[in-house]
This record gives structure tokens, C-alpha cells and sequence, in this order.
């Protein structure tokens, strides 16, 4: 039920391997296929121009792999190579509901259960959380640990009142 989802950094890949390059980072990608369920080719810094010429270089790389691809915030992209699959911060999802019907899978960033549950109730495939207060922090910064502590096992005994689990 629940999916193995890695989000993609060249700026951290680059960070730890230094003399590397955009093949080398590629590659990197094509070997967490064999480890993951979905990889959001996240590269919030690229030119749209460059965004599409990695996508289509990783798509390429992976296809035939159990790992989908999913392109990050690029509809155009999307549009322009033919590719059905994306993941959204929740403004462009809403301010695109009408263009993502013919997407195969329509992935969203939400940060409430209110957003969550809009997401839902709008067809997305699957809604990825930075912190929702019945799960806690998903990534531990530290800071939110300390900060919900106190919360965390209060709201814990709360229900999930969404249909499908994030």
C-alpha cells in the first residue's frame, strides 16, 4: 500500500559526488529505479529549455523499469514530450484542474488536512505531505521535533479522515 517516493537534487547528488556530471547524475537516478517506486524529478532551478532536456534524458534512461518518473511543476514539459505524469505544489494544481484530466498520474504537495482532503476530492493520484498533525514531521529537521512533541501523541489518537492513505 504504501510506495517508496525519492525527490531528485542535483544540487545535494553534486554536493557529495563533486566531480560528477548530469550523466553521472542520470545514472545515479537509473540505479534508485531498481530501489523505489516513483522518483519526482524535482529541479525547481533549471530552465524550462534544460528541465525538459533532463526529463527526457531520465525518462529515456528509466523507461521499462518499475519506477515511474514523475515530472515536477512543468505542465508545458509535460505537454510538450507527451508525458502523462506529474507532481504539483497544491496553487498549480488548482489553478490547472481542468488541464490534468487526461494525466495518468496527478501527484500533490499538501501541508493540511484541509489541503489533503481538496487534493482528494479533486481526483489527485496520490498526495505527499511535508507534516500532517495526526503523523507527525516527515522529514526531522530538529526544530518541528521539538516544537510537536508535546502534540504529537495527542493528535496521534485522532482518525485520518481521508479515504486513501497519503
Amino acid at each position: 500500500m504504501y510506495k517508496k517516493i525519492a525527490v531528485s537534487n542535483r544540487k545535494i547528488f553534486f554536493s557529495h559526488h563533486t566531480k560528477s556530471s548530469t550523466t553521472d547524475f542520470v545514472n545515479h537516478l537509473a540505479e534508485l529505479c531498481k530501489i523505489v517506486d516513483f522518483i519526482i524529478l524535482r529541479e525547481k532551478d533549471l530552465s524550462l529549455t534544460d528541465y525538459k532536456k533532463l526529463a527526457s534524458t531520465v525518462i529515456n534512461r528509466c523507461n521499462g523499469k518499475k519506477t515511474q518518473i514523475i515530472l515536477h511543476s512543468h505542465i508545458d514539459c509535460c505537454h510538450e514530450l507527451n508525458y502523462k505524469k506529474i507532481h504539483l505544489p497544491l496553487p498549480i494544481f488548482t489553478e490547472n484542474l481542468k488541464m490534468l484530466k487526461d494525466f495518468e498520474t496527478v501527484g500533490v504537495s499538501v501541508h493540511s488536512l484541509e489541503q489533503a482532503i481538496f487534493a482528494e476530492k479533486n481526483n489527485a493520484s496520490y498526495r505527499f505531505r511535508d507534516a500532517l498533525p495526526w503523523h507527525g514531521p516527515l522529514f526531522d529537521d530538529g526544530v518541528r521535533h521539538v516544537r510537536r512533541q508535546g502534540k504529537r501523541k495527542e493528535n496521534r489518537k485522532k482518525r485520518n479522515p481521508l479515504q486513501r492513505p497519503l
